[in-house]
Parts: C-alpha cells; structure tokens; sequence
C-alpha cells in the first residue's frame, strides 16, 4: 500500500535571524558582589520579606485565574448551532484519537488548566485571543484552541457570485470546507504538541516574521498532513467529511479511493480550495502576502504537494500538476503591485467615472440587523499602499417590494452619478454598441404560438428606433460569404453602418463586414425592447451587408485551431483577435492575433491554458469545470489587452511579453478599469477587491 509522506524542507535564514534562548548569562568576574558591605539588619528584613514578596508572586497563579475566567465569561455568550457543535465534537475526536498526543480533547465551551481545551470563539475574542475572524488559534497559557464560529459555519460563501440578496448555492456544494478545518485543527495541535508560543493559522503579517517562527508554521502544517494521513484509515471517520469532501477538485469519489490516496486527494485539494475562497470571502487572512523567506499560504500548498509521495500511477498524483499550475499563476500575479480592499458591504457593483469611483454594497439576507437596504460609497484611492476610505453618499430608504429587482435602486443611483454605465455597473467598452434583447410584440406570438427573442443591435443609420438582430445578420452574411457556418462577434458603430467582426469555420477564416440598413428603408418587423421603462416599439429594416471601410478592413486563416470570435475587438489601430489550437504534440493553448487596419497579421500571445494540465488518468472524470469558455478581451490602449477564458487566467498581452494579471478567472469574475493603468478585480457579494496595477 503506498503511503503519504511529507518532506518538509526547512527555510533558510542568516544567523543574524536566529532566536537564541531566553537565558542570561552572567559573566561573574564582572558581577562580584561583597555581600557583608554595608550589611544591616533592616535590610537583611527588608530583603527577606521582598523575597517572600516575589516569591508569592511567582508561585501565584491568579494572573492566568483571572484571564482564564475572562476568557470562559466570554465564551459563555458565543453562539453555536447545537448540530455543527456535535460535529465539530466528532471531527475534534477523530483527530486527536489519531495523533500522537496521548490525551484527550475537552469540548464543553469552557476552558481549564489541567487539560486540553477546544472551543468556538467569535468576533469578541480578536483583542482576547487575537483569533480573528475565520481564523484559529492555539494559546499555550491556556492550553487551548480558539476556532472562529466562522469556520463552522461560513456564512458568506453560498452568496459570493450571485446576483442578488439570496444565495444560490447550498453548503454542500462546499465541501472542501469540512476537510479544511481538519486540517486547521490538527495544524493548531500541531503547535500544542510541538510546545509552540502562541500561533494562529492564518496570518496577514508574515512580511514580520521571523524566519524560525515560519518553520514552525510549516513544521505544524507536516503535523497536520501526517495526522489526518493516518485518520483517514480509521473505520469511525465522522459521516459528514465522507458525504461532503474536497475531492471534486480530482473529479474522484471519497469511496474510490482508499488509503494514502484518499487522503492526499482530500487534503491537497481542501488545501487549494481554501486559497480560492480567501480571495473573496469575508475572512481578514489573503493568501497572497509573500516574500523570499516568508511564504504565504499559496506557498505552503506548494510544499504539501511537493511533499506527497504516491505511487507513479496515482489517480491523485496524476492530477497534481494542475494545481500545481493554479498556484504558480496565482504566485506570479501576486508579484505585481496590487491592494487587498475590504469594502464596507458585499458589493454589488462598481462605476468609475470621471475619476470617481463608486461602489454599491448590499445587505444580505443572513446578515445581522439586515433591513434589505442597499448603500453606495464613494471609494476615495490613494497611492498604493494606503488603504481606501469610503464616504457615504446614498443610503436607500424602502427594500424593494416583492416581485421588484433587488438591484433596481442600485442601478438607479450610478446611472445617475455616472452615466452611461450600464446595468452591470461597468463601463461600457469604447466603441462596442450595446447588445439588446429583443422580443415580438405580444400580439403577434399569442396567434402563432411562437415567441421570436433574439439579441440585436440599434443601428447607427435613421433615428433610433431602428434595428438589426443576429438572425437577420446572419442570414444576409451567409449569402454574401456563401457559407453557412459563421458566427458574429461584437459590432462597433462607424457613420451609418455596424462593423462586425467574423468567423467563417469552414475556411478558418476572420473577415470583417459592414451592416446597414437598405436605402428603401423596407421595414421587415416590429419589435420590442423589454427595459427598466416601458416597453418600446422598434423596426428591423431590410439589411446590406458589404466589405468595411479600409481602415477596418482585416482578413486572415489559421492553420490550426479556431477563432473565438466573440472576444474579437477593435483598438483604434488594428483588430485582437483571441482564439485556441490544440492537437497531436502541440498543447492546448490560447492565442492573441493582431493585425488587419493596414497592419500586418501576427501572432502577439500564446499560452497553456489550464485544461492542458489536465492528465489523461483523470481527464474522463475531472469534477472542475476547466473547458475554456469566454473568452473575454479588455483594451487598455493599442498595445496592451487583458484577455482571459472562464475558469482560466487573466493575462496581460503587450508586443513584449505576456503575464499572468490574476487567477482564477472565474465566470462570475469582474474587471472594472479605474484609470489609464489599474483596474479593480471584484465579485458580487464578496466583501474583498483587489485593486491591481496592471501596467506598472
């Protein structure tokens, strides 16, 4: 049977870094004392009872008496569900029966001296105990591990990403979260085993730490892994760590695996699940702090898995290089300039404008004191590093009624305060003419049966009620390409014509081609546009489509791979255009074309997307969505774009080179462009931003 090793390799440091002991040493021939000079009885006296003095005061315990009573009255009001208590008790035991420390665990939500204690603490102990919230911490005084409610139960997670006050999500969809707090909690006994100082699990200051305080930290986390290696072969393993796992990360059933392989699979993956939800969850730990002698969380993932040893065929081991690859990425992004923001609420969207940035938080259903109502903040940034502030400046008054949108008073304000930012709170490409969702009138499909919805796109020509919808510009493109398959990307407006960029698959082939109404002004339909307002009645003209003016004009064919089309955008200059090859020897990649505009076609970025690292022992049953969907390009001047795939990386592409700005790059990822150089990086709901300096 293989077995689960860890090799923890130590940190290197200079000796002028080395903690020496706590003792003195004396050099006596200096320090000699003539103790009959000056002697007297009233000081013999006086001496004697300081002494007696100083003794009683070191032999007393009632400095510890009065924090651990401090400490218990306290805990007496921390809140826990009865349910996630009793499972908390389960998993507690379950590791500890597995350890080598020879002793029980006390769970009662009240400390003693004279043993091992394990307790829920909340926001009340961050000055007791300097727990932290969504942290853990071992307090050898009291011989104690603090674990924040938060941990327990994190409440935040089911909303981040969602659209609105209520959660789409349920907590079995994150069942990483069982697995990581084992793993916190045998890491804190870790520190007790060890007879470490006090040391919490998360840390946002390792930047301040001293070489041999990371060691232990690393030592603590090896304790960890070996522990839980050996727990996961004991038979009474608690119920809800075998129903609710991390191994969705492999793709893999808890019951396929047994052994060394179950738990590396579980552990490794919990592992780097917990450094994707520190980037936007409500805890106060990032996983990005990060120096050459101090490593962040993201680098103690590295050294678990270079420390798994398994069997050259593992199942698990096969599927490592992807994460292995996840946090390489995210360790390189993480080397640019950026600022971890706390906003003062979930966010729900963000508007810069005029050099003004807005930020709209709402107030989720689960919160505490939650009325439903919604806030926005002017964001005021200073230079990095200095944190934000935030300066109130619309509070709503009524939560929306039912069947109203929860965002309906949001989206008011900003278009107010920042016109022309669209109903994602983002602003609106340059020169992208918006996409809109048609309908037919009412009347129409009540007597046919059949509802007509398609997206189109006013056109620049007549006056405004004029459209052209994506059927229509399809059917007209196939006759003048004479080629069924094609597909259209995002027009851009030009005098009285959309331009549309496109891809003929057959042929494998961009072109570019100008769309406008005929000059008989036929009116082919009538159809509406369902908005915030009321309902607005618009015509689709019979439509020509015809070669773009020169300085649109742009035409090239891949040898290999395709063209993902609908990231195609125009810089001013020359058309970026995204698209993938993969096949026989070469990987699955990534590639960035530009040219057209009179400039030349040429190859500016390519690179491994994240489903290449997929291994073939794991391809067939990968849980993770890693198929590279998107794709999605923003121009930040004509010679620099980010571009990025869903569930893949955002990276930087210039004629020079091509890095990775942030990872992952989730569907539910938002960039917003604050100025000529950084952008922020948010989610809904998340509580945390990254404000990044792309071009520093």
């Amino acid at each position: 049977m293989s077995a689960l090793v860890l090799a923890v390799p130590r940190l290197t440091y200079s000796s002028a870094d080395t903690i020496v002991s706590g003792y003195t040493t004396w050099n006596h021939s200096s320090c000699e004392v003539d103790m009959m000079q000056d002697f007297s009885w009233p000081q013999m006296v006086l001496g004697l009872a300081a002494l007696i003095l100083l003794g009683f005061l070191i032999l007393s315990e009632a400095p510890q008496t009065r924090r651990l009573n401090a400490v218990n009255e306290v805990l007496t009001q921390v809140e826990v569900d009865p349910s996630r208590f009793t499972r908390l008790r389960d998993q507690v035991a379950w590791i500890v029966r597995n350890s080598d420390l020879g002793e029980t665990a006390h769970m009662s939500q009240e400390i003693a001296l004279d043993r091992l204690d394990v307790v829920v603490s909340d926001a009340r102990f961050a000055e007791i105990t300097k727990t932290g919230r969504a942290n853990a911490i071992y307090d050898p005084e009291l011989k104690a591990v603090f674990i924040d409610s938060y941990l327990l139960d994190p409440v935040d997670l089911p909303f981040i990403g969602t659209d609105g006050p209520t959660a789409a999500f349920s907590e079995a969809d994150f069942g990483f979260w069982n697995t990581s707090l084992s793993f916190v909690i045998a890491h804190e006994l870790g520190h007790h085993s060890a007879g470490d100082n006090a040391s919490a699990f998360f840390s946002s200051n390792w930047l301040s730490q001293k070489p041999i305080k990371v060691d232990r930290e690393v030592a603590a986390d090896a304790y960890a892994l070996d522990t839980l290696a050996r727990a996961y072969s004991d038979p009474d393993m608690p119920d809800v760590l075998v129903e609710q796992n991390a191994l969705f990360f492999f793709g893999l059933d808890f019951n396929d695996l047994v052994g060394a392989e179950r738990a590396a699979g579980d552990l490794i993956g919990a592992m780097k699940a917990m450094t994707l939800m520190m980037q936007f969850s409500s805890g106060s730990y990032s996983p990005f702090y990060q120096d050459a002698a101090h490593p962040s969380f993201l680098a103690r993932v590295l050294l678990a898995l270079d420390g798994v040893s398994l069997a050259p065929d593992s199942v698990v081991l096969g599927q490592s290089p992807v994460l292995v690859e996840e946090t390489r990425r995210q360790l390189k992004a993480a080397e640019r300039r950026f600022l971890e923001i706390q906003a003062p609420g979930p966010i729900a969207r963000v508007a810069a404008h005029e050099g003004r940035v807005l930020l709209a938080v709402r107030n989720l259903i689960h919160t505490q004191e939650d009325d439903g109502l919604s806030k926005i903040y002017r964001m005021h940034l200073p230079e990095m590093p200095k944190d934000p502030t935030f300066e109130l400046i619309a509070t709503e008054e009524t939560p929306a009624g039912i069947g109203e949108s929860h965002n309906a008073w949001i989206e008011t304000q900003l278009e107010a305060l920042a016109p022309g930012i669209g109903t994602l709170g983002l602003a609106g490409e340059v020169g992208i003419v918006p996409q809109l969702r048609l309908f037919e009138p009412f009347e129409r499909f009540q007597t046919d049966g059949l509802a007509f919805v398609d997206d189109g796109w006013a056109l620049p020509s007549f006056s405004s009620n004029y459209v052209a919808t994506r059927e229509a510009i399809s059917t007209v493109a196939q006759t003048y390409f004479d080629q069924l398959d094609i597909e259209l990307g995002l027009p851009i407006a030009n005098e009285d014509a959309l331009i549309f960029p496109v891809f003929l698959q057959q042929s494998r082939t961009f072109r570019v081609v100008s769309v406008r109404a005929s000059s008989g002004d036929k009116k082919v339909r009538e159809l509406v546009l369902l908005d915030a307002g009321t309902p607005e009645t618009l015509h689709e003209p019979e439509l020509l489509v015809d070669k773009p003016p020169m300085r649109f004009y742009g035409e090239f064919t891949l040898e290999n791979g395709w063209i993902d089309i609908e990231g195609a955008r125009w810089t001013g200059e020359e058309w970026i255009v995204p698209g993938r090859a993969s096949g026989g020897e070469t990987p699955y990649v990534w590639e960035l074309h530009t040219g057209g505009g009179g400039q030349p076609w040429v190859t500016q970025s390519r690179e491994r997307l994240m489903a290449d690292f997929i291994a073939e022992t794991g391809e067939a049953s990968f849980g993770r969505d890693l198929d590279p969907t998107g794709p999605s390009l923003m121009v930040l001047n004509p010679d620099a774009a980010l571009v990025w795939y869903d569930q893949d990386t955002v990276w930087l592409s210039t004629p020079h080179d091509t890095v990775p700005i942030f990872h992952p790059a989730f569907a539910q990822l938002r960039i917003t462009p604050i100025d000529a150089t950084r952008a922020l990086f948010w989610v809904s709901n998340a509580t945390k931003a990254y404000l990044i300096d792309i071009l520093d």
